[in-house]
């Protein structure tokens, strides 16, 4: 096989030649349950949309936490 070539291409290339298409891939393992979910809020209490929304994520039985977004004001000493 040439350099830069893969065993895909030339599966390819020979189901090409003699008519044929090579297998799908395997499909991919399910994700399992999450433990937590982890949400960041843009900050400056953001648009209503934004809220609405983190309603719209909630999974029944898994903590939700929800981070301030608006670093800039935690880094500047405005919430002290």
């Amino acid at each position: 096989m040439p350099m830069g070539s893969s065993a895909l291409g030339a599966a390819s290339a020979l189901g090409a030649l003699f008519g044929g298409s090579p297998p799908p891939p395997p499909a991919a393992p399910a994700a399992p349950p999450a433990a937590l979910q982890l949400v960041i809020q843009p900050g400056d209490g953001g648009p209503m949309e934004d809220w609405m929304n983190l309603e719209r994520l909630r999974v029944e039985g898994v903590p939700m936490v929800c981070l301030n977004g608006a670093l800039d004001k935690v880094t500047s000493g405005y919430y002290s």
